[in-house]
C-alpha cells in the first residue's frame, strides 16, 4: 500500500515537486506542502476542478457524519450533500455555534435546523451543537464500545473537518488551513474512538471564499465570536459589506438590521443615493476586504421580504437580519456569488 500523507492523505511521492503528494524523502509522514502549512501558514493552491462531486460517498461503507458551518448555513445546505442525505442516513453536527450570540439557545438553534432540514426532505439520526452537548461525546464514546462501520466526516469546504479529527486525537496531526481544499484525499485516521475517515471539502463555487485572496480569506473566515453590527434605519438606506457587497434597502420605517459577519469586514452605512460615491470613494481603503474594483462589476438581485424577520444571507460572508418594514432590497455582489433570503436564524 502506497503512503500517505498524515496531514492531507495525499499519496506520498518524491519525484515531481510541482505535484501533490511531493516529498523530498518518502520516509516523511507528511508532504512538503502541509509541512509549509502547517510551519510557516503558507498556502499552495492546487488543481481542485475534480473536487465538485461526491461520487467517493457512493464507494465507502461507512457511517456518515455530515459537518455544517452555522456562521455560513446555506453553503451546506444548498449542495450537492442535500441530495445525497435525502437516501442515507447520516448525524449532522453544528460547527461554530459558539460564535454566534449566546442569546440563541442551543434547543432553538436545533429546532431551526429541523425546520429546514425538514423543508429538504433530510431525516437525521442525531443533531449535534459541536462542544457543548455532552451527547455528541456519548456518540463517540458508544460507537468506541461497538462494533461499527467506519466514520465518515463530510462537508464543504471549510467546515471543520480536520480540526474535530485533531480534537479527537488531542494532537495537530491533521492539516487545518483556510484554503479550499486542504485535504486532496480520503484519510484514514485511527482513534481511540474507532477509524475516523476525513474527506475532501466540496468546493462551494457559489460562494466568495473560493475567490479571495490569501490575506483576505482569513478577514472573512469567521473563526471568532460575531459582534453583530446594529443599524436602525428610515427610508432609503445602504449597508456596505466590505468591498465584498452592498445591501440597499428602500422604504424603510422602524427597519432594524443586524449584520453578522467577520469583524474584519467593514461595514458602512449611508444614504441610498450617496452609496455609489462612498464605494467609489473608499473601496480598498475603508471598504475592506475587496473582490471587485468598481460598481460596474458587480451583479444585483432584488428581493421582497417575505418575512417579519428575515435573513439575507450571502454565501461565505454571513447575513444581514432585517427586522421593521421596506418596500424592498437590492443585493449588489460579484456575479460569480450567491445570495437569498430565509427566514431569520435568530
Amino acid at each position: 500500500m502506497k503512503k500517505k500523507c498524515l496531514g492531507c492523505g495525499a499519496i506520498l511521492q518524491n519525484t515531481n515537486e510541482n505535484e501533490i503528494g511531493y516529498v523530498p524523502d518518502l520516509e516523511m509522514d507528511y508532504c512538503q506542502r502541509c509541512f509549509r502549512m502547517n510551519h510557516y501558514g503558507s498556502q499552495t493552491v492546487v488543481n481542485i476542478a475534480a473536487m465538485h462531486n461526491i461520487d467517493f460517498l457512493q464507494e465507502n461503507d461507512a457511517d456518515y457524519l455530515w459537518l455544517i458551518d452555522i456562521t455560513d448555513l446555506e453553503s451546506s445546505l444548498d449542495s450537492s450533500f442535500v441530495d445525497f442525505f435525502r437516501n442515507h442516513n447520516c448525524s449532522i453536527v453544528l460547527t461554530k455555534c459558539d460564535l454566534l450570540p449566546a442569546t440563541l439557545s442551543e434547543k432553538k438553534l436545533i429546532t431551526y435546523i429541523e425546520e429546514r432540514l425538514k423543508q429538504l426532505g433530510i431525516k437525521t439520526n442525531n443533531i449535534f451543537v459541536k462542544g457543548t452537548n455532552s451527547s455528541f461525546l456519548n456518540f463517540f464514546e458508544q460507537r468506541m464500545t461497538s462494533n461499527v462501520k467506519n466514520l465518515m466526516l463530510v462537508g464543504v469546504s471549510n467546515v471543520g473537518k480536520s480540526t474535530l479529527i485533531n480534537q479527537l486525537l488531542s494532537e495537530n496531526r491533521i492539516t487545518v488551513n483556510p484554503h479550499p481544499s486542504t485535504t486532496l484525499s480520503l484519510n484514514y485516521v485511527d482513534t481511540r474512538f474507532g477509524t475516523v475517515i476525513d474527506s475532501v471539502g466540496l468546493v462551494v463555487e457559489d460562494g466568495i471564499q473560493m475567490y479571495l485572496k490569501d490575506d483576505d480569506l482569513n478577514k472573512v473566515i469567521n473563526n471568532k465570536p460575531l459582534k453583530p453590527k446594529v443599524y436602525q434605519l428610515e427610508g432609503n438606506q445602504s449597508i456596505a459589506i466590505g468591498g465584498l457587497a452592498r445591501i440597499d434597502l428602500f422604504d424603510c420605517q422602524n427597519l432594524t438590521a443586524v449584520v453578522y459577519v467577520s469583524d474584519l469586514i467593514k461595514c458602512l452605512r449611508s444614504k441610498q443615493e450617496k452609496a455609489d460615491q462612498l464605494w467609489l470613494n473608499h473601496l480598498g481603503e475603508q471598504l475592506i476586504p475587496t473582490i471587485s474594483n468598481d460598481i460596474e462589476d458587480l451583479d444585483y438581485r432584488e428581493f421582497i421580504l417575505p418575512y417579519e424577520k428575515s435573513d439575507i444571507y450571502i454565501k461565505g460572508i454571513g447575513w444581514v437580519c432585517v427586522s421593521g418594514k421596506c418596500k424592498g432590497v437590492k443585493v449588489y455582489k460579484d456575479k460569480r456569488i450567491s445570495v437569498g433570503i430565509r427566514k431569520a436564524m435568530i
